[in-house]
Order: structure tokens, then sequence, then C-alpha cells
């Protein structure tokens, strides 16, 4: 049975037991109107449990809690607003295989923590979840390059594609920019609606020493030996991570003693 306090459906309370009723034969038309640039909400529900002992947890009717409502009512214009000043972190980000080098032609894999982060205001006695999910990651290096993913980066294990270089043993930088879409919600999380507008995040450039080996032959092994009974250049044999043999991996160099 449904129970009206008036006339206006817009602004009465209702009330019944059970589940919802389908409203395909008579659908209840809010009276509310929105412009081009509101969205029109529809209104909360909520059943609250019985003080019932020894029955399970049973349910009373439910009862309409809220309105339909515009986008722009003042709830909503302070949740946006709150979106547009929330503070997010740029997300956390693992290097496979290594973090400090890579082979140009393999590349590396920035594996980046893609956990949306949420928090929570209370304005004007309303209290808002505020909800921000990363879409996109672009990576910029000091190479003057920059690839966009609009899926996050997986690990080796799980089929990742990795960021791969042009030739060349060098230093570069990488930065991940990351792009944000909000949501935020009124009834703790039960349902959201989507912000208007994109945060970015920029992280703190991460270094990492590019190595571009090519295959040739030598007369050493990694131990020293040599089948010619010479020694080394510099006395140590010339390896993947130190090319020039003198005993150092070359990305444990400083960043300023690099040359």
């Amino acid at each position: 049975e449904w129970l009206t306090g008036s006339e206006n459906v817009a602004t009465s309370t209702l009330e019944f037991s059970g589940t919802v009723p389908p409203c395909a034969a008579n659908p209840l038309q809010p009276t509310i109107e929105c412009d081009d640039t509101q969205a029109l909400l529809d209104p909360l529900w909520r059943s609250d449990p019985l003080p019932l002992e020894g029955q399970g947890t049973l349910y009373g009717p439910w009862t309409r809690i809220g309105d339909y409502e515009c986008s722009t009512t003042p709830s909503h214009v302070a949740a946006i607003n709150a979106w547009h000043a929330m503070t997010i972190q740029p997300p956390t980000v693992t290097f496979e295989p290594h973090d400090t080098w890579a082979i140009t032609h393999l590349g590396t894999l920035p594996i980046t923590d893609t956990t949306p982060q949420t928090t929570t205001v209370n304005l004007a006695g309303t209290t808002i979840t505020l909800r921000a999910t990363p879409i996109t990651w672009t990576w910029t290096t000091s190479d003057g390059t920059t690839e966009q993913r609009t899926t996050p980066i997986r690990s080796y294990n799980n089929g990742g594609t990795p960021i791969t270089f042009p030739p060349g043993q060098r230093r570069i930088s990488m930065t991940l920019t990351t792009q944000w879409e909000g949501h935020y919600s009124l009834n703790a999380g039960t349902t959201w609606t989507q912000a208007p507008g994109i945060a970015t995040t920029t992280n703190d450039p991460h270094w990492i020493h590019l190595y571009s080996p090519t295959p040739h032959l030598v007369d050493c092994d990694t131990h020293g030996n040599c089948s010619s009974g010479t020694t080394p250049p510099h006395g140590h044999t010339p390896t993947l991570t130190d090319p020039d043999g003198d005993g150092i991996d070359n990305h444990t160099i400083p960043n300023q003693d690099i040359d």
C-alpha cells in the first residue's frame, strides 16, 4: 500500500512494507525539473533493522528519506566543490625488474598503485564521501619521449608490456602524471555520483640508467680468466652493468658524477 502525505509526490513521504514494488505500471514522476546543465538525482530510501530477538535480522518498512534533487542543490554543489579541493597523493610506483637501471630494448615496467583514494568531509551538516580513481598514466622522460597508458601496467608475471627506449647508454629521468576521475556520495558510499572535472597529480622524477648492450666476442670470462693468459683491461672484464670494465656498475654512480 502506498501512503502519501500530500498530492505532491516530490515532497510527500512514502512508506511501504516488503520489497520495493515495480513502478512500470504507474511510475512516480518527479515534479522537479532540472535544466540542461543539471542532473536529476533519484530520492534515497532506507529500511532500518528491527530490534527483534531470536528471529535473525529483520527489517522494517522502506521509507523515503530524500527527495528528487537537481545536481546543483546545495549538498551536491558542496560535494562538487569539495572534490575540486580534494588533496590527492601521487600513486606509489614499483619498477620491474630493477628500480635503477634497464636494458633499452627490454625496457622497464613501472607498476603503479591503482587503489582509489577516499576522504570524508562534513559541510553544513552533511557528511560527504569523496573518491578519486586513476584513469590514465602518462610517463614523460628527460629524452623528450611520452607514453600514455589507459590501463595500468602489469608485472612481468602478469603479462605486462614494458616501456622501451631507443638504443644508447645514458641516464634519464621518468616522470609520472596521473589523471583521476571523481565521485562523491551523500550516503556513506551506498550510491555514487560522478563529479565533473579531472584531477592531475605528478610524481617526483625517477632516475634510471639505460644500458644498450651489443654482442661481441671476448677473450675473458666474467671472473677475469682470459684464454690468452692476458689480464683484462683495468683488471676487470666488461659486464652488462659495467661495460667499461672499471669494476664499478655504471648505474651506481651518482647523477653528478655520471660523465
